[in-house]
């Protein structure tokens, strides 16, 4: 994928898109765009993104009565 795309228009463009499918489809769509997503983060987004995400991808998932 880098070959094709920067890390900033992975970042950008795909995304947001892996978190709508992940939010708004039906589950076959929503376990793919997570695994996808967990592989753009793992192979094609530099260091700055993926602590990024390690950020905001705890406080999406936590629960109410953790926060």
């Amino acid at each position: 994928m880098q070959d094709y795309l920067t890390s900033d228009q992975i970042f950008e463009n795909l995304v947001p898109l892996c978190f709508q499918h992940m939010s708004e489809s039906v589950f076959p769509v929503r376990s793919a765009a997570a695994v996808t997503l967990a592989k753009l983060i793992r192979y094609g987004l530099t260091q700055t993104f993926r602590e990024y995400f390690n950020a905001n991808l705890r406080s999406i998932f936590e629960p109410d009565f953790l926060s």
